[in-house]
């Protein structure tokens, strides 16, 4: 179930709840924003099949999901060069642009440090 709240006079727009939410929190939300505010989808969509999922997969390289665990865990890239053993900082924004590939023993280390499946480096 998804449910999206509209809440008037804030810098965002909206916010959404995606899995399953509970009427007590949809009658939180309805009294809290107010009923008009409030949308609620029961509609289940398969990420994969929908348009935003297509377009997005095409974008994402390797190394910008260097990035994005990168920053969701608050290294630096200079912290991640340390961490992965590759010499400093500029080695990792290579990777993060495209300008460099990630080597087998590359992605085996990045998957340790990020606690993921080395797949998601290659």
């Amino acid at each position: 179930m998804l449910a999206v709240v509209k809440k008037p006079h804030t810098k965002i727009a909206a916010f959404k709840l995606i899995g399953h939410v509970d009427s007590e929190t949809i009658r939180y939300l309805n009294g809290r924003f107010g009923k008009e505010n409030v949308d609620v989808d029961d509609e289940i969509i398969d990420v994969i099949e929908s348009e935003w999922f297509k377009d997005i997969s095409n974008k994402i390289t390797p190394g910008s999901v260097v990035r994005t665990y990168r920053e969701n865990l608050g290294f630096t890239q200079e912290q991640l060069a340390e961490k992965a053993g590759v010499g400093n900082s500029s080695y990792i924004s290579d990777i993060e642009h495209g300008r460099r590939t990630i080597s087998k023993n590359l992605a085996k280390k990045f998957a340790e440090i990020f606690n993921v499946s080395l797949e998601m480096f290659i």
